[in-house]
């Protein structure tokens, strides 16, 4: 199923910001109440849940980066931090890329 103008523009706007729906979601064009709402829906989306796999496996194409590397960059994060809150989210940071804290946000 062919994706339409906004949803093509929500991919490349959490690509950029996925910490943030509701900034990806207004910044692809979307208006209304719930912008939450609104990415959970197209979240679901399974063109959408490929264009995001796809981006994503571009980028680290383009970018030659591995998942060992970037568990080693956490990790001197970590290691390295002086905030507890810094060395928290590289904890987490590490958990979801080796899977044991999913994003359910692609669920």
């Amino acid at each position: 199923m062919a994706l339409n103008a906004r949803q093509e523009a929500f991919i490349n706007e959490y690509i950029n910001h996925p910490d943030s729906l509701a900034k990806a979601v207004q910044a692809a064009g979307y208006r209304n109440k719930n912008p939450h709402a609104t990415a959970a829906t197209l979240l679901k989306h399974p063109a959408i849940q490929e264009g995001i796999r796809r981006q994503r496996e571009r980028l680290r194409d383009t970018h030659q980066v591995t998942r060992d590397q970037l568990a080693i960059m956490l990790l001197e994060t970590y290691h390295t931090a002086e905030r507890v809150s810094d060395r928290l989210e590289a904890i987490r940071q590490l958990a979801v890329l080796y899977g044991f804290w999913p994003d359910a946000r692609l669920r």
